[in-house]
């Protein structure tokens, strides 16, 4: 899904201070909000997309995370258009994978990723590498698919997994270690959920020690 731009949903450019972000927000909710506006459908929708906008564009964060992600999208779309060769599909495919691989992983939102690999990826070009009948050129898309949906979390590489499958069921081996790929990194994620929670137990753990072998 592209990124929504919440510039343009506040009326503002995209150098707006803090101050004219919340100018903007209040003359927008004055209009739309429910309980002023006439309070139809599009109205609620419209004043939704405004308070987030608003609520990105005024946390710091989130609005450098939300600067990275556009430009993510803007500088990778530029190389998603066209290519319909199945040559050119691929060549376009090694090229977007040095670009990913090189940029950083850890401000990558993964739904912004996927949007692009989706993009990449699509059903047009996907049926052309398959139409091309070379087996060679479909095992490398297929690892290809592999190497950059294992940058996304579990729960968006297997919606990729999802888009890839009418190739990647066709050979199973690489469809088998795509899956164990998965089922690893969702073993992973869960285990990462308890790791700080259980290192506070221990912190705990070992301060009543000491207060009680202090006393």
């Amino acid at each position: 899904m592209p990124l929504k731009d919440y510039y343009q949903i506040l009326q503002l450019e995209s150098g707006a201070d803090q101050v004219a972000i919340k100018k903007a927000y209040r003359k927008l909710a004055l209009i739309y909000h429910p309980d002023r506006s006439a309070k139809t459908q599009d109205d609620g929708d419209l004043f939704r997309e405004i308070k987030e906008a608003y609520e990105v564009l005024s946390n710091p964060s989130k609005r450098e995370q939300y600067h990275y992600d556009r430009w993510l999208q803007q500088s990778m779309g530029s190389k998603l258009q066209g290519y319909h060769n199945a040559c050119q599909i691929y060549q376009l495919i090694l090229e977007s994978e040095k670009y990913l691989t090189g940029i950083d992983k850890f401000k990558i939102n993964d739904y912004a990723l996927l949007s692009i690999l989706l993009n990449l990826f699509s059903m047009p070009r996907i049926q052309a590498i398959i139409a091309e009948k070379n087996p060679d050129l479909e095992k490398n898309t297929i690892m290809m698919a592999m190497k950059m949906g294992g940058m996304l979390k579990s729960d968006c590489e297997i919606q990729f997994k999802e888009r890839m499958s009418v190739l990647a069921n066709t050979y199973p081996s690489i469809n088998s270690s795509w899956e164990k790929n998965i089922n690893n990194k969702i073993t992973s994620e869960r285990k990462s959920i308890y790791i700080i929670p259980v290192l506070l137990l221990i912190a705990i753990g070992l301060c009543m020690i000491f207060y009680f072998l202090g006393k």
